[in-house]
C-alpha cells in the first residue's frame, strides 16, 4: 500500500514521532502535550494531535511562509523532560537522476545578456522594493494586559528581583526545588495556581526554573496575558512572553524535551514593484528601469464586472511584450487570454 497524504487546505500538515527522552524509543504519547512553535517576536504555536496506536503526532498549521527556525517540545503532564518530538521530513524523496548538460543556443545570447543586465540593475537600485514580502501577524491578535519594557526600570541581577520589585502581575512560587510563575487573575483578586504558558522568543518553556535562572539583562520586554487561552486540546491559564533584543533566545538552556531545527514553508507573498510614471516629476528620475516583466498581479478582483482597468507603466526597454490573463469564473470554469503590445521609442 502506498503512503496516504492528506490535502493541505489551510497550511502544512507536519508529522512527528513522540519519543521517550531517556531511552530514545517511541512512546505511546500518553500524558504528553506536543507543541510546535516558531522562533521570533510573534506568537506562532500549534498543539499536535497524538495517535497513541503508532506514537505519531500531527500538527495542522497555517500561514507558514519562508525558512524559519522552529522548535518542538513534548509537554509532559507528569515528569519533566520525559518526552520529545522528532519531526518526520515533510518532503518527498526522489531517486538520484543525472540531468543532461545545459546547452545554450547562440541566438539566445543577446536576450540573455539583456536580462542579466536588467537583473543586476534592479538589485543595485531598487533591491529593497523588489524584496518586500507580506508580514505574517502573530496568532494572538489581542493586546497583552501588561507590557514591561525593562530598560525603563531599574535593572536587577536576577529574574526573581525584577518580578518582586516592579512586575506586580507576576510572582514566583516555590514547590520543593521547583519554581512556578503565576499571573494575576482577570478579577485582580489573586494569582493563578498553575499551567501558565511561558515563551522566550516564541519558544515554549515547560520548566519554569529555566525562567527563574534566566539572565534578565538579555530580556528587552515582557508581555503578560491573563485569562485562559486554548491551543487545540491544551488550555493555558495565562501567557508570559519574554522578548530578547534580537529574538534569538541567547543563553537559553532548555531540557531534553525541546528540539530546534530549520523549517521551510511556502514562499512568502512578494510585492511586485512597478514605478509609477504618471507623476510628471517621476518621469525625469535618473534610475534605470530595465524591467522585462512590466506587471504581475496574482489576484485581480473583478467585482462581477465584465471589464477591469489595470494601469501599469512600461520600462526603458522597447519591443514586443506578451500580455497573459488567466482566471476562474464564479462557476469554477477556467478562462484565459493573450495579447501582444508594442513599446516603441
Amino acid at each position: 500500500m502506498g503512503t496516504t497524504y492528506l490535502p493541505e487546505y489551510e497550511g502544512h500538515i507536519i508529522e512527528g514521532q513522540i519519543m521517550d527522552a531517556e531511552t530514545g524509543k517511541p512512546a505511546n504519547g500518553q500524558g504528553v502535550a506536543p507543541m510546535f512553535a516558531f522562533v521570533g517576536d510573534n506568537m506562532t504555536l500549534f498543539r499536535g494531535q497524538t495517535h497513541p496506536e503508532n506514537s505519531q503526532v500531527t500538527f495542522y498549521t497555517r500561514r507558514i511562509t519562508g525558512k524559519r527556525e522552529a522548535a518542538t517540545i513534548g509537554f509532559s503532564l507528569e515528569d519533566k523532560d520525559k518526552f520529545r518530538v522528532d519531526m518526520v521530513p515533510p518532503f518527498v524523496k526522489h531517486s538520484f537522476k543525472e540531468l543532461p548538460r545545459l546547452s545554450l543556443r547562440p541566438e539566445w545570447e543577446k536576450a540573455l545578456q539583456e536580462r542579466a543586465i536588467g537583473v543586476q540593475a534592479t538589485q543595485l537600485y531598487i533591491a529593497d522594493s523588489v524584496s518586500r514580502t507580506d508580514v505574517i501577524p502573530g496568532y494572538i491578535r489581542t493586546q497583552p494586559d501588561w507590557v514591561y519594557k525593562l530598560d525603563e526600570y531599574m535593572r536587577f541581577p536576577t529574574m526573581q528581583d525584577i518580578v518582586i520589585e516592579f512586575i506586580t502581575p507576576l510572582r514566583f512560587t516555590r514547590r520543593g526545588q521547583d519554581r512556578s510563575l503565576s499571573i494575576l487573575t482577570e478579577e485582580r483578586v489573586g494569582f493563578n495556581r498553575d499551567n501558565t504558558l511561558l515563551l522566550v522568543d516564541g519558544v515554549p518553556i515547560s520548566d519554569h526554573n529555566v525562567i527563574f535562572n534566566y539572565d534578565p539583562l538579555l530580556v528587552e520586554k515582557i508581555d503578560i496575558y491573563s485569562g485562559y487561552y486554548t491551543f487545540s486540546e491544551s488550555i493555558f491559564n495565562g501567557i508570559v512572553f519574554f522578548h530578547t533584543y534580537k529574538h534569538d533566545y541567547p543563553g537559553l538552556r532548555v531540557g531534553r524535551d525541546t528540539q530546534f531545527f530549520d523549517y521551510e514553508g511556502t514562499l512568502p507573498k512578494r510585492h511586485f514593484d512597478m514605478p509609477d510614471y504618471r507623476d510628471p516629476q517621476s518621469v525625469y528620475r535618473r534610475l534605470p528601469d530595465y524591467r522585462h516583466t512590466l506587471l504581475w498581479m496574482p489576484e485581480v478582483v473583478t467585482g462581477g464586472q465584465n471589464e477591469v482597468i489595470i494601469p501599469f507603466t512600461t520600462s526603458d526597454l522597447t519591443g514586443s511584450f506578451l500580455v497573459n490573463v488567466e482566471g476562474i469564473t464564479t462557476t469554477w470554469d477556467p478562462v484565459s487570454g493573450t495579447a501582444v503590445i508594442e513599446v516603441i521609442p
